[in-house]
């Protein structure tokens, strides 16, 4: 799929300037929450999400695949073992572009609270609450697929960022966000609560891909089959209201909301056997 930028965007505060854009390539061959009100987060997320436990895992089956019963149509990927098999395997590909990095806001070196939204699986909720045992990790999802064994620190909670946060104002360190693509009907809003609940100082950051195919050296032609399934797979998308290509906007929007710091950097991802025909590209929207 195409290049696309990454941004990385913090609240207003008195750190430097980020570097700039950068192009990168591999070759292919049910807890709640228990925090406190001065950490920011209060009571009524964990009466809510402790409310849902009982639905939660009334998954929905069609065509062979499991799919989650929580806010059903909300999410269009399945949530059975071949899809946090799927997840597992996308973790460690973006681990190995990053060069074992798991954000790249340069964040508190003794975050307090983070926030995972679309948690998955758990694997950066897991390997993030390892690095940062000051922070208390929060990863919400509205599929329960996530392991039991998290560290002590992390705590993952069934919930939808589409409805109203109940997170305090000014509770997050940092808030993350992977491959969402689709998820949202508004990014914008989505984006101006993440300000919100941002600490001064603090920073979104958000890992997303624009799924549109393209190719290094003109090889892929308009009139392809390739290029026409993008088209109307971006169509489909549209006609949904949950964009696919809502990254590119994504830097323009921190900034509306308030963001300051916004950094773009754009990494080439291929996503099949000829990298340097077709590369996949990952939109990493760092606030």
């Amino acid at each position: 799929m195409s290049s696309s930028p990454s941004i990385e965007t913090g609240l207003p505060t008195d750190s430097s300037n980020q570097e700039g854009l950068q192009n990168y390539l591999i070759e292919a061959d049910s807890s709640t929450s228990d925090l406190s009100d001065d950490q920011g987060i209060g009571d009524d997320l964990s009466t809510y999400t402790a409310s849902l436990a009982s639905s939660v895992s009334n998954y929905q089956y069609e065509n062979g695949r499991r799919y989650n019963g929580y806010r059903r149509g909300n999410y269009f990927f399945p949530n059975d073992q071949q899809e946090i098999d799927r997840l597992h395997l996308q973790h460690h590909m973006i681990s190995i572009l990053f060069g074992g990095r798991l954000h790249w806001a340069p964040i508190n070196p003794n975050p307090q609270n983070i926030l995972d939204i679309g948690t998955g699986t758990g694997s950066w909720a897991v390997d993030i609450a390892d690095m940062y045992p000051s922070a208390h990790v929060i990863g919400t999802d509205l599929s329960p697929i996530q392991s039991n064994w998290v560290p002590p620190n992390l705590v993952y909670e069934i919930d939808d960022a589409e409805s109203e946060w109940t997170y305090k104002h000014d509770s997050f360190d940092l808030i993350h966000t992977r491959y969402l693509a689709g998820t949202f009907k508004d990014w914008p809003k989505f984006i101006r609560r993440s300000f919100t609940a941002t600490k001064p100082g603090g920073w979104l950051e958000c890992q997303e891909v624009e799924a549109t195919i393209r190719c290094d050296d003109a090889t892929l032609l308009p009139d392809s089959a390739l290029v026409k399934w993008g088209r109307l797979f971006h169509q489909a998308a549209e006609s949904y209201g949950r964009s696919v290509v809502a990254a590119v906007g994504l830097a323009d929007w921190m900034e509306d909301a308030g963001y300051v710091n916004v950094t773009n950097r754009c990494f080439k991802l291929p996503n099949n056997p000829w990298p340097k025909v077709i590369p996949s590209s990952l939109h990493i929207f760092l606030l």
